[in-house]
């Protein structure tokens, strides 16, 4: 319609009306690529809220995980401690050959711990960062996702070499044992150490434990270990605490001041 009106103008001769016309052109073109920039901006602020709330499903999913592994590293480092005193101070636990032999054993077990962080490596990847308007905020994320965490990563994952001596030297029927009695996981994200019956005479037991004690590195591994697992222990504390910090970032910088 803008067009015949324009070529009827023209042809008229109608110079102030063709002005008209075309003013009411490029007024229109402005306000449509402004309703559009709106739009845009609208919904990259939509994908940015959408981002900050799975972010923070995700550190509740990383809390939960923490409280469970912060359990699990406390009984395993307290077996560790049962079975140090043993080869230090020759103290048996419980007075019990068997149970000085599980603790060995238990403080083998190990359970790594890695974020949560499905929605951050998403929005790396698809070099999304941009839509979370806050500056502060974006670098709080790069801090708990990448510069807090790295340094941490290899020791929450370590496989302790005390862990391949002792169980190079468990028989594989007092193994076999142990999982099937001493050990629950009734779901892949549980798992608990448990006490248990012995499986054989207290002499046998008492025979594992002299070969135990009789090899050196037993007592340096053990020792290296359990300073690990106090490092996880006072790690998980902090991350828990940075996890709930970056959580109420978040929901400040969501919050209209």
């Amino acid at each position: 319609m803008i067009l015949r009106s324009i070529t009827r103008h023209v042809r008229d001769q109608n110079w102030f009306a063709v002005g008209i016309d075309f003013l009411i052109v490029v007024v229109g073109v402005f306000i449509g690529i402004q309703v559009a920039n709106w739009n845009e901006t609208r919904q990259e602020e939509v994908t940015g809220y959408a981002y900050l709330s799975r972010i923070q499903e995700d550190l509740a999913v990383d809390r939960a995980m923490l409280e469970e592994r912060g359990a699990f590293w406390m009984a395993t480092k307290s077996y560790g401690e049962a079975a140090l005193r043993y080869l230090e101070e020759g103290v048996l636990v419980n007075d019990s050959e068997w149970d000085t032999v599980l603790a060995f054993y238990h403080a083998t077990q190990v359970w790594g711990f890695l974020l949560y962080d499905s929605t951050y490596q998403e929005m790396i990847s698809a070099g999304n960062l941009g839509l979370i308007p806050d500056p502060d905020l974006r670098r709080a994320l790069g801090d708990y996702y990448a510069a807090g965490f790295d340094q941490k990563r290899f020791v929450f994952q370590m496989i302790p070499d005390y862990r391949d001596t002792i169980r190079g030297m468990t028989s594989w029927a007092i193994q076999n044992y142990i999982w099937a009695s001493c050990v629950e996981a009734p779901r892949l994200d549980e798992y608990r150490l448990l006490d248990c019956e012995s499986p054989v005479p207290a002499q046998q037991a008492r025979q594992v434990l002299y070969q135990l004690e009789g090899r050196a590195e037993v007592v340096e591994q053990l020792r290296n270990w359990l300073r690990n697992l106090e490092l996880m222990i006072g790690w998980q504390a902090q991350l828990i605490d940075a996890s709930n910090e970056l959580d109420r970032t978040i929901v400040d910088s969501v919050t209209p001041k």
